[in-house]
């Protein structure tokens, strides 16, 4: 369940801790401030909106829903412990009414999901619950049922009339909102009922059986035969073998809140994601939303079979960068925010970041299957600061924002000023340094170091920590649960050796700040200019640059490209849910100021950085550096995975498998070895995350090893570190034998992977550097997409490829010249880019997406390399994506490529003509995706973009 697990409330140790602070250790002044910060505020100009306390003097206890009763002039609340309360909507209230405390009453009673009001609630005083049991999963631990309220002032619950009227399995999703739409119909939502781990663990999330990972809509005005309610007719599974019939929609992991527009109908859905995104659903009657053989655009489980209908991509998917678990909100109808009518407010839960959307509008609500929304406008709009965990509309049609802190928020105009010109645009700026090109720490500012630090090419760390004032950090076994005071910085300097003309030195290249600003997060980088006197803030979006270094092994010079990460590349290491600073934990930490670290809890609490911190923080592993070799050989490769992946793939870290490379797992329990590779083998025989005593099959070994397509980690170096390699391959090999000897020698030429990489090992273990080149530059000339990545770490910088990704700069490639027939061979021939698959051109492929012979006569310039890039944002009505499903259930998608009183011809995407009878279709309706995927073009390199956009132009 979002929000309120126990890995997301703070532990009694920890408020202790916060508590011992404030009455006890306030006074101490053995730990000199750091008072000269600068660092606060944003550079970027403040939100349009905040939000403001509605009922200033009630104070809630971990509340989870809370709805206006009906037209009786109160509202009431719902608490996570089963506290049910009442109180008069008026901002002088100072006082909130218990109608029922559910804990007392139910056996086994756990935690309480979601309140509904009836529509009628004057004549009926019907109230509906849902609440779980104990946290296991149990057959019948999750309940939805009807209660009935006294007319009394303040009313009161009937604990008597209780009334259950359907149950589903307990466990660890359990959503639940509970909305009625305008024809009286009620709506509740059903988690999955899994664990974070692993993804989906009952395989629930596409089986119409089963309520979990659901929206559901039953009549409780009408009964039927033993059942306390009725199902409405016109239910899509009404009539599906096996199904439930009270089913609306399915394909949700975790939907917490949604909500149903009066003005529209139209339904909106907040899904609490996995490990990457977060999720908005504009939720259609029948839909398959996704989970989980998707999270959002990133494909999950492949061992899944598919529910009977096609799978709708969500209306919003935002990143874990921005956020880390949604709550769906409310379309806004109300009067004092008049430019955000008919918006869809949501929020985060944990960023507490609050934005807007406009979908677009299609007149009367569509019940059609697919017909889902377009996307039109998503803004953030206020930064509150809030634990948003239900957001609803009031009697006056404003929008109030709970927070599961206890107070409840209304959404107004923000009244800061802009002070982003006053945010620190040098590093010298910053107040961290006294001597900035010396990096000399300002009073209070402390240096540290790390045991082992992640690898990034040959660079040199410097580490700086400022804490303002005296208020320490409170520490938890869990690094993501460490509280640090406002205004906290951590630095990382990077510097990398150059040759000068009197001999080498180090030339710093970037500081890395990360900032505390009490919410989040924030990540700032400053490059160092030429003088190397002083860094400047570069911008959100991040930039490139070229450097001429020393060469690793001090040969002569390499010229480097630079990548200086933008703030959403660096946000997805540095999550509140990763702790922020990854390197700076108890099992990494070497040195403090002057002082080695022995052990590093009495080093803090000494130095005053943290206060006495509870014994269940003892004892813990610590790392070793992966250069040690004093230390066992499992230790080592272990720290190596633990500083280099495991910010990542840990539990809640946003890693896409159930890879979890903690370090204090045994190796045993890390979901590697013999484990299945789940996001694709790479054409390796009989492949594992790891295979014991073989590297070579072993997906975790290719994806190290590669810098192609599947190369780890994703985004800050594409390089490869050839001493971890070498680490992680002895590894693999000590943890078991394999019967024959994996390392005997490849021989060329390599037509498979699994040789390439044996041969990959021994071009690196050759020690003549120059033989290692010639080599590597052959056979990455003649290699094969999968193979020609493990030789391209051999060669000069200038001779490796330069992909493309995500940052694609369009006015580049318009006017980038490119060759026609380099251009053509790509489309006709290439293993990577199988245009030829689906477009049909000089009588060669297929005719599923647009013929292209003449196209350019049709498309601009701009047209065709907006095709590539967003297929979807421009569709032709005869190359629309078609979803079909027949009267038996079955389900194609493809091109409406005939269509008469009789039949239907659908061209998938195979390129077979599926012929259908008219009347064996039940619905057919457009996709707003086009057939063609986004992301080809990400693993092109410029060169190659621009030969194909020049071979499209040519065909006229």
């Amino acid at each position: 369940m979002r929000g309120i697990q126990s890995d997301r409330t703070p532990s009694i140790a920890l408020w202790l801790n916060v508590w011992f602070w404030a009455v006890v250790g306030g006074s101490s002044t053995a730990r000199e401030p750091w008072t000269t910060s600068h660092v606060s505020g944003s550079p970027e100009p403040p939100k349009l909106y905040a939000t403001e306390r509605v009922y200033p003097q009630l104070q809630f206890n971990q509340p989870v829903e809370l709805l206006p009763l009906g037209d009786t002039g109160r509202m009431i609340l719902l608490e996570v412990g089963g506290q049910v309360y009442t109180f008069d909507d008026d901002p002088a209230c100072d006082r909130a009414d218990l109608a029922l405390d559910l804990a007392p009453c139910i056996d086994q009673f756990s935690r309480a999901l979601g309140i509904g009001v009836h529509p009628n609630f004057r004549q009926t005083r019907e109230i509906f619950v849902c609440y779980a049991g104990d946290p296991v999963a149990r057959p019948d631990g999750t309940r939805l049922s009807r209660f009935r309220m006294t007319t009394e002032n303040p009313p009161q619950i009937d604990r008597q009339s209780e009334e259950i009227l359907l149950t589903w399995a307990s466990g660890g999703h359990n959503g639940c909102a509970i909305r009625f739409d305008s024809q009286g119909f009620l709506y509740f939502s059903a988690g999955d009922g899994a664990r974070p781990y692993p993804p989906d663990e009952y395989d629930v999330s596409q089986d119409l059986s089963d309520l979990r990972a659901t929206i559901c809509r039953i009549d409780v005005n009408r009964r039927s035969e033993n059942l306390g309610y009725s199902v409405p007719a016109n239910n899509p599974f009404v009539n599906t073998l096996g199904a439930r019939a009270e089913i609306w929609a399915y394909g949700f992991r975790n939907p917490w809140r949604f909500t149903i527009d009066h003005a529209t109908g139209k339904m909106f859905c907040g899904d609490v994601g996995w490990e990457l995104w977060e999720l908005i659903h504009d939720v259609q009657r029948g839909g398959n939303h996704g989970w989980s053989i998707f999270e959002g655009p990133q494909p999950i489980r492949s061992d899944i079979t598919p529910g009977p209908t096609p799978i709708i991509k969500p209306l919003i998917a935002y990143p874990h960068t921005e956020g880390l678990s949604v709550t769906g909100g409310v379309v806004y109808r109300g009067q004092a925010l008049p430019e955000l009518d008919g918006a869809y407010l949501y929020g985060d839960y944990v960023t507490g970041l609050l934005w807007g959307a406009r979908a677009q509008t299609e007149g009367e609500k569509s019940q059609a299957l697919g017909q889902a929304s377009q996307l039109e406008w998503n803004e953030l709009l206020a930064e509150t600061g809030l634990k948003i965990i239900t957001m609803t509309e009031g009697r006056d049609g404003e929008v109030l924002v709970v927070s599961f802190d206890g107070g409840i928020y209304r959404l107004v105009k923000n009244q800061l000023t802009d002070q982003s010109t006053q945010f620190p645009h040098r590093l010298s700026q910053t107040g961290l340094f006294s001597d900035t090109a010396q990096l000399s720490p300002a009073t209070g500012v402390l240096p540290y170091t790390i045991v082992a630090p992640a690898w990034q090419s040959a660079t040199k760390l410097c580490f700086h920590l400022g804490v303002p004032g005296h208020e320490p950090i409170t520490i938890h076994r869990q690094q993501r649960n460490w509280k640090y005071p406002v205004g906290t910085v951590f630095a990382k300097t990077i510097s990398r050796q150059v040759n000068h003309t009197h001999g080498p030195r180090d030339q710093k290249i970037e500081t890395q700040l990360l900032h505390f600003d009490g919410l989040a997060w924030q990540p700032y980088t400053y490059a160092w200019n030429v003088e190397q006197s002083d860094a400047i803030l570069v911008s959100t979006e991040g930039a490139n640059a070229e450097f001429v270094f020393a060469n690793v092994d001090g040969t002569g010079d390499e010229l480097a490209k630079w990548r200086f990460q933008s703030r959403a590349e660096c946000r997805a290491c540095h999550s509140n849910q990763a702790g922020g600073a990854v390197g700076f934990t108890l099992a990494n930490l070497d040195s403090l100021g002057e002082r080695p670290v022995e052990d590093p809890i009495a080093t803090l609490v000494d130095s005053e950085l943290v206060i006495d911190a509870p014994d269940n923080l003892r004892p813990f592993k610590r790392l070793v550096n992966p250069t040690d070799f004093s230390a066992t050989l499992e230790t080592r490769a272990r720290s190596y995975l633990a500083t280099n992946c495991a910010h990542c793939h840990c539990r809640g870290g946003g890693g896409t498998v159930a890879l979890d490379l903690s370090f204090d797992l045994p190796t045993s329990e890390i979901f590697a070895v013999d484990f299945p590779a789940a996001q694709g083998m790479f054409d390796l025989p009989n492949a594992k995350v790891i295979v014991p005593g073989d590297p070579y099959r072993s997906v975790l070994y290719y994806r190290l090893a590669t810098s192609g397509t599947g190369h780890m980690p994703k985004l800050w170096s594409r390089d490869n570190d050839s001493l971890g390699l070498g680490l992680i391959h002895d590894w693999i090999r000590s943890l078991g034998q394999d019967s024959v000897d994996v390392d005997t020698e490849a021989t060329e030429p390599i037509d498979d992977v699994w040789s390439a990489l044996r041969l990959a090992r021994q071009i690196e273990l050759t020690p003549d550097r120059e033989t290692r080149h010639q080599r590597a530059l052959q056979l990455f000339a003649t290699a094969g997409p999968l193979t020609r990545g493990l030789f391209e770490r051999f060669l000069n910088p200038s001779e490796r490829v330069a992909r493309l990704g995500s940052n694609i700069d369009v006015n580049h490639f318009l006017n980038m010249p490119g060759n026609a027939e380099r251009g053509r061979e790509l489309f006709l021939n290439s293993k990577t880019q199988q245009c030829r698959t689906c477009h049909r051109l000089a009588e060669q492929g297929r005719s599923v997406g647009p013929d292209l012979d003449g196209i350019a006569k049709k498309r601009t310039r701009a047209e065709l390399l907006e095709s590539l890039l967003e297929p979807s944002k421009k569709i032709e009505p005869e190359y629309a994506n078609y979803a079909v499903v027949t009267v038996d259930g079955q389900v194609i998608t493809g091109l409406r490529i005939e269509h008469n009183l009789s039949e239907v011809v659908i061209r998938a995407a195979d390129g077979k003509d599926h012929h259908l009878l008219t009347t064996d279709i039940e619905h057919m309706t457009a996709q707003s995706n086009s057939l063609m995927p986004i992301g080809l073009v990400a693993e092109m390199t410029a060169e190659e973009l621009a030969d194909l956009l020049e071979f499209l132009c040519s065909l006229k």
